[in-house]
């Protein structure tokens, strides 16, 4: 069970709670972003953490590129090693060839010395939410919307960009309060998703709606 102030829409492994299925839209759909204000604030999916993500489930969704969060994604905020059992995923992804993206808010330095630890390329002072962000991410990682996903902590940054971009957006519990604005966002992103599962809107990762 996840510990972290969203524990109780956080507790499965992994939940969809996203209202398109993108696996059913036409490719006009795919291409175009939505006016819906609600498909902005909607994870695809929703996870405790990223090891959570398994890589069937990510080629059952044909994903070809992965852009990560770091801070409370990947590691706490402040903290500096990343743990073996993510760096043992991220090596799952990479050897399966899906590319990965550390795409974060965070210092070039502190950036770059977590990407090495991955061994993977990143994007430091990004500018997440804005769509320019991912789009320059999905031009490093040489891969379309459709088969991209961004996995990260926080709605208002991580996911309402991905979701601007057609991409889709996994949702994991923050490893930490995070920085001082962001725990004001945290109570905001708690009552969004709580609002969500009590209106029903809640099924798992693989057999979507």
């Amino acid at each position: 069970m996840c510990g972290c102030k969203r524990a109780n829409v956080c507790e499965m492994d992994v939940t969809v709670t996203g209202a398109r299925d993108q696996e059913d839209r036409s490719q006009e759909d795919q291409e175009k972003v939505t006016p819906s204000v609600r498909r902005w604030y909607e994870p695809f999916a929703r996870a405790a953490k990223v090891q959570d993500i398994s890589l069937a489930q990510l080629q059952k969704l044909e994903v070809r590129a992965v852009m990560l969060d770091l801070d409370d994604t990947l590691l706490p905020t402040g903290g500096s090693s990343i743990t073996s059992d993510v760096v043992t995923w991220v090596r799952q992804l990479q050897a399966a060839g899906i590319s990965v993206l550390l795409l974060s808010n965070g210092t070039p330095e502190r950036v770059q010395r977590c990407a090495a630890q991955l061994h993977i390329n990143s994007m430091a002072l990004a500018g997440k939410p804005f769509a320019v962000a991912f789009w320059r991410g999905l031009q490093r990682l040489n891969c379309p919307a459709k088969h991209t996903v961004m996995i990260g902590d926080q709605l208002f940054t991580d996911v309402i960009g991905a979701n601007l971009m057609n991409i889709k957006s996994i949702l994991v519990c923050p490893l930490s309060d995070g920085l001082w604005h962001t725990k004001y966002l945290r109570y905001l992103e708690t009552w969004v998703l709580e609002k969500r599962i009590l209106e029903g809107q809640r099924d798992s990762f693989i057999h979507r709606r």
